[in-house]
């Protein structure tokens, strides 16, 4: 049982744990709406051991997400995960609001260079308690939200390679938890390129890591204390008219796995420009 309940956090590492060295010109924006799912029998513990005993997780999502020019060199950026479903082999689905996000990012422009630092605040939106009856008669927390509050502060270096039409990104970033969790930080390296003129593609490496060693046994660790990885993620965007497009991601937690699922999250959306 500990297995299944540890499981429900690889969804939740996406978008939100990323930015860029952009910063979008007042009045300009850009919006998301995408759906992504994944589904995996292997757990590594939080030792990094890989157990399988045939239990198959299931998590879907739908997440609506936004940025917007505010101010010359101010952006907001909004995530509103709309649906969180959580699933096992033999066990119903839990299903709920995730947990939101509100960033606040700063950034300016020298020559090809731009950086930037942001501040994102994780509101408790979710259900942190949601039981569901098991197959063999008992019941099992399939949490949509971990029930904190907490405050991600990142810095982004980009630059823009005009003449490849690509860019290339470097961030790294620190997560202050709440209620007995332990602090988190991170970083990502992300290169993408215009193929043919037409057709953005992005890929990008990730690793998320927990500060120290004293886990809190205290905390339950399906809420992601003591979770890391090291995650590979690709994706494509195809424009479908002159600010509208569709796009495919696919993320990997390739490596360094503790208190995660193996396994592919793939997610397909439509998005906007303006």
């Amino acid at each position: 049982m500990r297995a299944l309940a540890a499981a429900v956090l690889l969804g939740w590492c996406g978008v939100a744990h990323a930015t860029s060295g952009f910063v979008r010109e007042p009045g300009g924006g850009y919006v998301k709406l995408y759906y992504s799912e994944l589904r995996s029998s292997v757990y590594f513990t939080l030792d990094g051991v890989r157990r399988d005993d045939g239990q198959q997780l299931r998590q879907r999502g739908v997440t609506l997400y936004g940025e917007y020019g505010l101010l010359p060199h101010v952006q907001i950026a909004v995530s509103l995960p709309l649906l969180r479903a959580n699933s096992f082999t033999a066990s119903d689905a839990s299903a709920g609001l995730g947990d939101a996000s509100l960033e606040l990012k700063s950034g300016t422009a020298i020559a090809d260079w731009h950086l930037a630092a942001a501040l994102a605040l994780e509101l408790p939106t979710g259900r942190s308690r949601a039981f569901v009856d098991l197959d063999d008669g008992g019941q099992i927390n399939l949490p949509t939200g971990d029930g904190e509050w907490n405050l991600w502060a990142r810095v982004a270096l980009s630059r823009g390679l005009p003449s490849l039409r690509a860019y290339a990104s470097l961030d790294v970033g620190y997560n202050l938890r709440t209620e007995g969790f332990t602090d988190q930080y991170g970083a990502g390296f992300e290169v993408g390129h215009q193929l043919l003129g037409y057709v953005w593609l992005s890929a990008r490496a990730r690793v998320q890591k927990t500060l120290g060693d004293d886990i809190n046994a205290g905390v339950p660790f399906l809420y992601g204390e003591g979770s890391e990885f090291v995650a590979i993620d690709a994706g494509a965007a195809v424009p479908v008219f002159s600010s509208a497009f569709v796009t495919l991601d696919y993320t990997n937690v390739a490596a360094a796995r503790r208190n995660v699922y193996g396994g592919s999250l793939v997610s397909v959306g439509m998005g906007a420009t303006w």
